[in-house]
């Protein structure tokens, strides 16, 4: 019983309550006739509690966590020596593991501490030795522990505890591999790992990459769980990096069912034209064997970015992936994007093309774009069929077009930006004043996509002239090989880390008639689509941009979410991020998952302002300062003014900002703030939120839910670099109060390396969240989940890492789009080397742009003060070689007397707590705020 309630103590933290019960459950032990026969399973418990008290002395004093942990390794070693267990295979396989477990760990801290003194030759051999025997400990335990489980006489090890093992050692040699890139235990240290030492056992650090591979495609042969799924994307990175580990892979995938990197098919696909594309091409042909709607979309958005090699290796993929009606179905939602949005897109990605001097991807992408929207015949043809709203406007725009570009766009091979611009200024004129009228509200299917209006499933179910109804889709009776080519799964609705069962997914049965058309600038569609399970699916069709990014950050998030849920005091808090499915269609289209029953934040705070504002019963116009949209358009005037007065600027620009970085100071910012602020209700949150609940226990479990979700989200949004964070760009549940992210074009910093005024700030806290749990002390509140989340989040960074490298892989058009920017504007003037070395330029800016981004992302998890995240982001951006950088960096790093961010001379922060506290200086400190673009309105 009390080592029961040690354990449940362990795993909420609370180690010193788990070392109370440990003692007395061995007081009862030595109490009793049978001492001698310690069970293992206690002193296992006994190891793992001293070295989880070690892990949290390292935070404050590493010195004193290694005595600590040297004390547990003799502790393991004299036990190991006793009699009484040397016959007992169990202690003996499980004391070794033990010790390498803790040596490993003494290892990690003393390395940590090693850069803090003058290192000796003897200091570097101590280190060196933990290492070499933490490896060799782990290397032979595992070569025992695999010719047992071989011979099937092993019942110790559980797969899932097996596989524990198998990803501990993968992640100690993929430890030991970074460490021969980066000095971060010193340069001796690396280069004798880096070499091996042949004395204490350390190998060359080249096996160092097919054993990472080997080790965690073990886990994964034993174990399934999502933890260890993760350890794929780093196996895809070294891949990538090292082609010795080609031959390990491939032997070790064979046991490996495909269905586990389906999460990471599009990073596959990314890597076509590349060597391991060759050996990843069968993985993929065999997930299209038997899971091809997983692999179809993902398919048909990166095959335009291949080149011959890929083109090639993926003829049978595409042959086994062809599917008309999936084809028809991506074809119609691509035709529910207004065609006035898809044909001014397509001119703008005609003028980037220009703008490089690529007149033949001009002329090619121009083809592209008249099957999209100008070519009737091909519009309204049977496996198509646009509505009558495409087919109009096609009719009405296809001359006009022409005219400008010729017959096939055959002017376009003698144009250059200029004088392209000029033939279809009539023509972008034109769009431009239709986008701003587009309409909204309920729109019938029919006027855009006739395919969509007239599907019905039962059409496909024709079985030898006879009706096949949904209830029979699950029998066994019909050909379910045949049935699936002709019919559409509900997408999205399928976890991506649990084995696929094609025959129970729920089918496409019709759409619903009516679409909903959101008022946002992207005019989104909301789409209702009947299941096979009498359920109705609502999704959210966009267009006009790559919806990739958004599946990456929720990829991330659920990697996150993951990790969060297996740490004990976060589990016991119930962090987590709120998800859902994303699945781009194309480069320009996709869909997601419609969240039931939020509402965007701001319209919680506008009826909060409702029931807080003075009112004499009257009527009143909406320009009065006691109707919510009159207080805050009065606010935004007011900013307006002030920024253009300062700025020295008539009209509020860019302009107007980056004068004031350099004229105004922060105590005029702050005071400037503080008379916003002040003219809001303090408490329009609060009491918006209030008028959603039913009582004040249903408020407070409310505003509980909110605070949870508010401080792990402002965490995993630091980490993926989520900026843009305005009040439209949260949703709300109305039923628990958790929050909901939406829209992360603006994410791995491009808030600050893009916009013309950078987002300073790491998250979203201001006035009127903070004020939401007074008079409770906000602040410290909101601080200790932050804390326990990165420290969490912190402590598995490798994961994390690993799912972030092999983002890299797989470049987003945007991210493109960004590289070229910042380039030109920090490096004005034409590519050097010619037209013939403009792709490969173009190529390596991309790569060192995208890998700056992911390296950030990983000082955000090694603890960076996140003012030099900013400050670094800064020399990469737009802003990198404009004459107020200077005053911009002052800015970010703070007053030393007033900001905890400006007070740490270091780069990096000692620990999780001092780093969340600099965090939370920096996103409420006023002198950042009131520097920020309006629209954010930062005063609420």
């Amino acid at each position: 019983m009390f080592y029961q309630a040690s354990r449940g103590m362990m795993r909420q933290g609370a180690y010193d309550a788990a070392q109370g019960y440990m003692n007395q459950h061995m007081a009862v032990i030595e109490g009793s006739s049978r001492k001698e026969k310690m069970d293992f399973k206690f002193f296992k418990g006994l190891v793992k509690l001293r070295r989880l008290q070690a892990d949290r002395e390292s935070i404050v004093n590493a010195h004193e966590a290694i005595k600590m942990l040297q004390q547990v390794r003799d502790y393991v070693t004299s036990t190991a020596n006793k009699k009484i267990y040397q016959s007992q295979r169990h202690w003996q396989t499980g004391l070794k593991l033990l010790e390498g477990d803790v040596t490993s760990q003494l290892a990690r801290i003393s390395l940590k501490v090693l850069p803090l003194h003058c290192i000796s030759s003897e200091t570097v051999q101590n280190c060196i030795s933990l290492i070499s025997s933490a490896y060799t400990v782990y290397s032979g335990f595992l070569e025992d522990v695999s010719n047992v489980v071989q011979l099937g006489e092993d019942t110790q090890f559980p797969s899932k505890k097996l596989a524990k093992v198998f990803l501990k050692f993968a992640f100690f040699c993929d430890e030991l591999l970074s460490s021969t890139k980066y000095a971060q235990w010193g340069s001796e240290v690396q280069s004798i790992i880096k070499q091996g030492n042949s004395t204490t056992g350390l190998p060359h650090s080249s096996t160092y990459p097919s054993l990472v591979v080997k080790y965690i495609l073990k886990s994964v042969q034993v174990d399934n769980s999502m933890q260890v799924q993760h350890g794929i994307a780093r196996v895809l990175t070294l891949l990538g990096h090292y082609s010795e580990t080609h031959s390990e892979f491939l032997c070790q995938v064979k046991q490996i069912p495909c269905w586990l990197f389906i999460p990471w098919i599009p990073q596959m696909l990314a890597v076509m034209d590349k060597d391991e594309g060759g050996i990843l091409v069968g993985l993929l042909e065999n997930i299209a064997d038997s899971y091809p709607q997983a692999l179809y979309f993902p398919f048909n958005v990166s095959k335009s970015d291949f080149g011959h090699v890929g083109q090639d290796r993926t003829k049978r993929l595409e042959n086994l992936l062809n599917n008309p009606v999936i084809k028809g179905f991506t074809r119609a939602l691509q035709d529910l994007t207004f065609p006035e949005q898809r044909l001014r897109n397509g001119l703008v990605h005609l003028k980037n093309c220009l703008s490089v001097g690529d007149n033949k991807g001009a002329q090619e992408a121009f083809h592209d774009l008249f099957q999209d929207c100008l070519d009737v015949r091909a519009m309204s043809s049977d496996n198509r069929k646009s509505g009558e709203y495409n087919l109009k406007f096609a009719r009405d725009y296809s001359k006009k077009v022409l005219k400008s570009l010729g017959e096939n766009g055959s002017k376009l091979n003698s144009m250059d930006e200029k004088s392209y611009l000029e033939a279809i200024k009539d023509v972008m004129a034109n769009l431009v004043k239709c986008q701003n009228n587009l309409q909204t509200g309920k729109i019938s299917l029919s006027s855009l996509s006739n395919w969509m209006a007239d599907y019905d499933e039962s059409q496909n179910c024709i079985r030898q002239g006879s009706f096949l109804s949904p209830s029979q889709v699950h029998s066994s009776i019909y050909d379910k090989e045949e049935y699936s080519k002709t019919s559409i799964e509900i997408p999205g609705i399928n976890s991506s880390f649990m084995k696929p069962e094609p025959s129970f997914h729920v089918k496409l049965i019709s759409f619903d008639q009516t679409l909903l058309c959101l008022s946002s600038k992207q005019r989104p569609k909301v789409l209702k689509m009947r299941g096979s399970d009498e359920k109705d699916y609502k999704f959210v069709v966009k267009g006009g941009e790559d919806l990739r990014l958004d599946q990456r950050i929720e990829q991330l998030f659920d990697v996150m979410n993951t990790i969060l849920s297996r740490d004990s005091s976060c589990a016991k808090r119930k962090l987590s991020v709120r998800t859902y499915a994303v699945i781009p269609i194309s480069k320009q289209c996709g869909i997601m998952q419609f969240v039931e029953d939020t509402c965007v934040l701001e319209d919680v705070i506008k009826d909060g302002l409702t029931h807080k504002l003075p009112t004499s019963g009257q009527p009143i116009s909406r320009q009065d300062k006691n109707t919510p949209v009159g207080l805050l358009s009065h606010l935004r005037s007011e900013y307006h003014e002030w920024i253009a007065k300062r700025g020295a600027s008539r009209n509020i620009s860019s302009e107007s900002y980056t004068n004031m970085y350099r004229k105004v100071g922060a105590d005029e910012v702050t005071q400037k703030m503080n008379v916003l602020v002040s003219q809001l209700p303090w408490d329009a949150l609060k009491t918006g939120m209030s008028r959603l609940a039913t009582s004040a226990e249903s408020f407070l479990a409310l505003r509980s839910q909110f605070v949870r979700s508010l401080s792990v989200l402002s965490i995993c949004g630091y980490i993926a670099g989520v900026g843009d964070r305005h009040l439209s760009n949260f949703l709300m549940d109305t039923k628990n109060g958790m929050l909901v992210p939406i829209d992360f074009g603006y994410s791995f910093g491009t808030g600050v390396i893009l916009l013309p005024v950078p987002e300073l700030i790491p998250f979203r806290l201001t006035p009127q969240f903070t004020n939401l749990l007074l008079p409770l002390d906000s602040i410290a509140l909101l601080r200790n989940d932050m804390v326990r989340t990165l420290s969490a989040l912190h402590s598995n960074r490798e994961i994390i890492s690993a799912v972030l490298d092999v983002f890299v892989n797989e470049p987003l058009v945007d991210w493109k789009n960004e590289a070229m920017k910042t380039t030109n504007l920090q490096q004005p003037g034409p590519f050097e080397g010619g037209s013939e070395s403009q792709p490969r330029q173009i190529t390596s800016l991309e790569q060192q742009h995208v890998a700056l981004k992911v390296e950030n992302a990983h000082r955000k998890l090694n603890l960076w003060n996140p003012a030099d995240i900013i400050i670094s982001e800064l020399h990469s951006s737009i802003h990198s070689s404009k004459p107020y950088l200077p005053d911009l960096e002052q800015i970010v790093r703070g007053n030393p007397e007033k900001n905890i961010r400006a007070g740490i001379c270091r780069s990096v922060c000692e620990t999780v707590q001092e780093q969340v506290d600099c965090l939370i200086d920096q996103a409420t400190d006023p002198n950042l705020l009131g520097r920020i673009w309006v629209g954010w309105q930062p005063w609420l």
